[in-house]
């Protein structure tokens, strides 16, 4: 059974991305994957602070709800994030959250562990599609480093709250099924 980790970097309850993200998730659960979704706006963590003390020990010092979440990224086969499009990159909240990565920087094991991994990128965007890709290229580049393959993308273009096109959405629902089945 695939395991999956869904991650929504939207501040906004209830928007598109949130939408993106959730029907991805009930695709997934449809088809038997395991999928847990969490909403970075309920989690309760701190940013970054530079204190470098993960470097040799591979832990965070910061106590807050990221220490749960470690051990769910690390079991989850599939990473899906995503997120809006804010000034042609991913939200605050979504690269506060990367940014507590860097207690994996130096670990060579679990940087191992994610050569098995892989990545699914989720986003929307009050502009053209295609000028929504920054957001995009930056996940990219952050699974690549990360060691994860991206298997999946969908960006999408919505301006308004809940106006994201029902196709959108649909294909969404559908690459859910398909990773959540193993055939991703």
């Amino acid at each position: 059974m695939t395991s999956i980790l869904c991650v929504s970097g939207s501040p906004r309850e209830g928007g598109n991305t949130d939408a993106m993200i959730s029907e991805f998730h009930r695709g997934a659960i449809e088809t038997g994957g395991k999928s847990t979704l969490i909403k970075l706006r309920e989690v309760i963590f701190s940013g970054c602070d530079g204190c470098e003390g993960c470097n040799e020990t591979h832990k965070c010092h910061l106590n807050d709800d990221m220490q749960g979440i470690y051990s769910l990224l690390e079991k989850a086969d599939v990473w899906v994030f995503a997120s809006p499009v804010y000034w042609w990159n991913i939200s605050g909240l979504l690269k506060n959250f990367i940014d507590r990565f860097e207690v994996y920087w130096g670990d060579e094991e679990f940087k191992r562990l994610c050569f098995e991994k892989k990545a699914v990128i989720l986003t929307c965007g009050g502009q053209t599609e295609n000028k929504n890709r920054e957001a995009e290229q930056y996940l990219e580049l952050f699974f690549s480093k990360m060691h994860l393959t991206v298997i999946g993308k969908i960006r999408a273009s919505a301006d308004e709250k809940t106006t994201i096109s029902e196709g959108k959405l649909l294909s969404c629902f559908e690459l859910g099924k398909k990773i959540g089945s193993g055939s991703g």
